[in-house]
């Protein structure tokens, strides 16, 4: 496993911060996602030297609170970021689709294909017909997604929110 460059990690930061105020997250931790971006792309001493020397504190002392220090140092040992996962899961267009019952990757990958990204944009091609020649989508389906439009919101599938332990830095 190769640890992430510094230009790597700052661009996971910064998306981390472009999808957490997507999210509607206060400003205050999206603007410590992005100073840490910004500190760490500055930074000429790779950040995974800094994790193997001196852990969480090296990256500290380079002016990021500790649950970014942190979540970088898991990131550089495991290779692995939940917190950016989880996140592109939630933005994900297929993903919003796969919430509407009997959609699932198949179909909201066809669904993605034609241009439709969101649950009321669904909603909105079946009450226009646009899906009735659409493999999948028979009277029965079409007439489910029309209801959709009536509701405020469709039926949700459960999925772990982010934890906000994680956000803060």
């Amino acid at each position: 496993m190769s640890s992430p460059s510094n230009s790597t990690v700052a661009a996971a930061l910064e998306r981390i911060a472009e999808l957490l105020e997507r999210d509607g997250v206060e400003p205050t931790p999206v603007a410590a996602y992005r100073r840490a971006a910004r500190l760490i792309a500055a930074e000429p001493q790779p950040v995974a030297l800094r994790v193997d020397t001196d852990g969480v504190e090296g990256l500290h002392a380079l002016g990021i609170g500790y649950l970014i220090s942190g979540l970088i140092t898991d990131w550089v040992r495991s290779g692995e970021l939940p917190l950016l996962e989880r996140l592109e899961r939630r933005h994900d267009p297929e993903a919003r689709l796969r919430t509407v019952p009997g959609i699932g990757p198949r179909l909201a990958h066809e669904v993605n294909a034609l241009g439709i990204t969101s649950v009321d944009a669904l909603a909105e091609a079946a009450s226009e017909g646009r899906l009735e020649n659409v493999c999948g989508f028979g009277p029965k389906r079409i007439a489910l997604l029309r209801t959709l439009r009536r509701s405020s919101r469709p039926p949700q599938r459960a999925e772990a929110p982010v934890q906000l332990d994680l956000i803060a830095g």
